[in-house]
């Protein structure tokens, strides 16, 4: 083997493992300092919270001004301890006090922290910037622009942050738009399309076209079936029950792609809320109690067992042999209120038999599952 190209090995390999261990130490350095300063940033944010709440509550009774209040905000620690405990106190207080801290958020040490959180690459600051100005009654034309980016990233909660403060303008265009970008965007979280939902239609001054472009979204093919689903699912929460012939003809022809079944499922339940609609035509008609979809069947079980009607017997029988204990459950438990249960016990099947005595003895409020 050539000496001079052995050497040469050698110094590559000692280079390589300098490099190593460099980078090595390097990173102890940075986890070292961060750690550090994390300690030093908490203990700091605990003063300021020790200092700000008190001043807060005695801006509340009066005994400083709006002036003062911003004359203790030295830094950001106490400008972030102040709005965090502004933000809780706003969604806890009524009236004039409500106001008194609403009027707080027009500071300009909130204003130029928060504009900067905005474009910040720290989705924790931009997060908290989203929730400034989903209280902040007046939002600048360069503040909501950068919102409607917001919608658009990654990060889901950025977009829920940023989709609640365009909500908030006193704009509808702006509102309606933002709320159309979140709907179709999909990959969001049944809490915070109810949020979005609830807050879009609490603020709009006409509830009749709230409500109506609810069920445009819902009936909107390419609306993402479970936004779809969370929709229908605020409908009687909202009490938009001028919707329920609408989603009576929209159940008779959901969606193609409900591969799973939740949204048809949302839709009996919404439906045995806020509908009279003749229940057997529509059950006769849609035949859920066949569908391949667990859900589907719970919830018509579910139906029947509210509107139970002798005639629905039949259909009770198969979903009380149902494979799910849940069907089966729900669907013997509407069994309790037929007149005939000694012929309807024959109809169940001899390995369910245990649960349907069960449920007779108790009433449902014991069924031994195990």
């Amino acid at each position: 083997m050539n000496p001079d190209v052995d050497s040469v090995a050698i110094q590559v390999i000692q280079i390589a493992l300098f490099v190593l261990i460099s980078l090595f130490l390097i990173l102890i350095v940075i986890v070292l300092v961060r750690r550090v300063l994390l300690k030093k940033w908490g203990v700091k944010m605990q003063q300021a919270e020790e200092k700000i709440l008190p001043i807060l509550y005695e801006y509340l009774d009066s005994d400083i001004t709006k002036d003062e209040f911003s004359q203790h905000l030295k830094n950001r620690f106490e400008v972030i301890s102040a709005f965090k405990n502004t933000n809780i106190l706003i969604d806890n207080f009524d009236g004039e006090q409500k106001a008194k801290l609403k009027n707080l958020l027009d500071l300009s040490q909130f204003n130029n922290y928060f504009k900067k959180g905005l474009r910040s690459t720290s989705t924790i600051k931009i997060a908290q910037a989203c929730m400034y100005y989903e209280k902040k009654d007046q939002t600048e034309d360069s503040v909501i622009h950068r919102l409607k980016t917001l919608q658009f990233h990654s990060y889901p909660v950025i977009k829920y942050g940023a989709t609640l403060a365009l909500i908030n303008t006193d704009d509808q265009d702006i509102r309606d738009k933002a709320l159309k970008v979140f709907i179709y965007t999909g990959d969001v979280a049944s809490m915070a399309v109810n949020d979005v939902i609830y807050k879009y239609c609490t603020l709009h001054d006409k509830p009749n076209q709230a409500a109506n472009t609810l069920f445009r979204y819902i009936s909107d093919i390419t609306t993402p079936v479970s936004n779809a689903e969370y929709i229908v699912r605020m409908i009687p929460e909202l009490g938009y029950y001028q919707l329920s012939d609408d989603l009576v003809t929209f159940f008779k022809y959901p969606y193609q792609n409900d591969i799973k079944g939740l949204l048809t499922s949302a839709l009996i339940d919404t439906l045995s809320e806020i509908s009279d609609a003749n229940l057997l035509d529509l059950v006769d008609e849609t035949k859920t109690w066949k569908s391949e979809h667990t859900p589907v069947r719970l919830s018509t079980a579910k139906w029947i067992q509210r509107f139970y009607s002798a005639d629905l017997d039949p259909i009770l029988i198969v979903l009380a042999n149902d494979h799910d204990l849940d069907v089966r459950i729900n669907a013997q438990m509407a069994l309790l209120k037929s007149h005939d249960k000694v012929s309807l016990h024959k109809s169940i099947d001899e390995k369910y038999q245990q649960e349907w005595i069960e449920i007779k003895d108790t009433g449902g409020s014991y069924v031994d599952t195990d």
